[in-house]
């Protein structure tokens, strides 16, 4: 078997390619697309997708919306206002605390119902698979409306300006997140051009270092800033990206559990959850679920 992706693999050759796919697309769409719009959120996946799309684009034709909720106002704007500075591109804060309070969603809040939420009991052991979701009590699934209803009020905040500006939307997913379903849909799977969407969050990384992006972006904690409590993407899936990479590239290619093991030395009941993970990954990519495949309906062959 080939080695991992990221073995004999060019960081940054790879900028190049994506740089290069960014530009072609919006030469073939120039009478759509003047530019690109992407959320900042300061973290490391926004923070290179808009290094790639100055690059591509130049700064001019780059447009950010830093869009802090009340849990990450500080933390997300300065992290965002300082990738914007440092690439130069145009930037625009839009706190988005009071758009969710009016929805009735307000995530500052532990409480639901009268009933304490323990973050710490009881979110970690279900992204460690140690809960399963039946057992939990349906107070806990009104607590996880507001990451939901955050992230889907900051692409619908995108949408809007991009279309208003005639800008294409960037969508900043890595591979690592859309294997194991840390996307949510409706939200952060929208969008125009991809350029991480086949990258590892391990290549990502590396990308970052040749980009030259602030030592915030490279140190900051990556998570699921939406919780009140941040909980890195490590901490949900209880292991180090360049683990949680390998395990998952060795189930894509077909190896079994027990040669996964022995290659990883990690825990047999770990690579059975991340499995079970990439298959409800899987399945759920494909809603809304249709009679004929969407390829099958456009008549794409």
């Amino acid at each position: 078997m080939r080695g991992l992706p990221w073995d004999n693999w060019s960081a940054e050759e790879e900028v190049q390619r994506s740089v290069e796919f960014v530009r072609r697309f919006h030469d073939e769409h120039s009478d759509r697309f003047k530019g690109c719009a992407l959320g900042l959120s300061g973290g490391i996946d926004s923070a290179v997708s808009a290094a790639i799309l100055t690059r591509a684009l130049g700064p001019e034709n780059v447009s950010s919306l830093i869009m802090p909720a009340p849990q990450s106002y500080e933390r997300d704007e300065i992290s965002g206002q300082a990738i914007a500075k440092a690439l130069g591109i145009r930037s625009e804060v839009f706190p988005i605390g009071g758009i969710l309070r009016e929805m009735g969603v307000d995530p500052v809040e532990s409480t639901v119902d009268g009933q304490h939420i323990d973050f710490a009991k009881q979110i970690r052991p279900l992204y460690h698979g140690q809960i399963p979701r039946n057992e939990l009590p349906d107070v806990f699934f009104k607590y996880l409306v507001f990451p939901s209803a955050t992230l889907r009020t900051r692409f619908l905040i995108l949408a809007k300006h991009a279309e208003a500006i005639r800008y294409s939307r960037c969508q900043t997913l890595n591979r690592t997140e859309i294997v194991t379903f840390m996307w949510t849909p409706d939200a952060d799977t929208g969008g125009d051009v991809a350029p991480l969407s086949h990258l590892w969050k391990t290549q990502v990384y590396r990308m970052a270092e040749v980009l030259e992006l602030p030592v915030s972006v490279l140190t900051r904690l990556s998570g699921c800033g939406n919780h009140p409590v941040l909980i890195s993407d490590e901490d949900q899936m209880g292991m180090p990206y360049m683990a949680l990479d390998t395990i998952l590239w060795l189930i894509l290619n077909g190896v079994k559990d027990e040669e996964i093991v022995e290659r990883t030395d990690r825990p047999k009941d770990e690579v059975a959850r991340l499995r079970d993970i990439v298959r409800v990954a899987q399945e759920f990519y494909r809603f809304p679920k249709m009679q004929r495949d969407l390829s099958s309906v456009l008549g794409v062959r």
